[in-house]
């Protein structure tokens, strides 16, 4: 094997290490951040969780469902999912 295909292979195998090591510390971080904040009952956007539309929203949402739809559609409820 020559020199200049073993320093090829070298750096190919080094430079695929590590990348490897540096993805599985970012999938390791992401799983224990994920872990933390759940265990934690965070809740990004806390107002807006228990917000109920009103009636004019309603009245809103339903003009342009019946607009988008050409009358065809309409709103039987809504729920948050």
């Amino acid at each position: 094997m020559t020199d200049s295909l073993r320093q090829a292979l070298t750096i190919l195998l080094v430079g695929m290490t590590t990348v490897f090591f540096i993805l599985s510390i970012v999938v390791i971080v992401g799983n224990l951040m994920m872990s933390f904040l759940n265990s934690s009952n965070f809740v990004l956007n806390k107002k807006d969780t228990s917000h109920i539309p009103d009636a004019k929203e309603k009245t809103i949402l339903s003009a342009a469902i019946q607009k988008w739809s050409n009358g065809n559609a309409n709103i039987s409820g809504i729920t948050k999912l």
